[in-house]
């Protein structure tokens, strides 16, 4: 059994509360942030749902996936950016038709 005087005296409970909004940020950041852009452009250019709900992620994940992969521009990003952009796509899709493909308004 760990004490409290143990948990908030060595730091650890400090740390992980640092590291969890480090997550947090990054995460909305990577994601959050780019999927309200691109639902907001979704709506006002007014694309087809079945198309949007496969574009999106799949464009999400190509932009994310080129930034990590050759973020510095040392290494070549190859072909694995179309491949998870593809994967993307098809949960898109997936999703669109598992949904029973909403009608308007969405």
């Amino acid at each position: 059994m760990i004490s409290d005087a143990t948990i908030y005296g060595s730091g650890h409970f400090s740390a992980g509360l640092v590291l969890a909004l480090a997550v947090i940020i990054y995460t909305l950041v990577l994601t959050a942030i780019p999927a309200i852009v691109l639902v907001h452009l979704v709506r006002l250019f007014g694309w087809c749902r079945g198309i949007a709900d496969a574009a999106v992620p799949a464009g999400i994940s190509f932009a994310l996936t080129t930034l990590l992969v050759a973020g510095n521009g040392d290494q070549p990003v190859g072909w694995l950016p179309f491949l998870i952009a593809s994967v993307a796509g098809i949960s898109g899709l997936t999703y669109w038709l598992l949904a029973g493909r909403p009608r308007p308004p969405y």
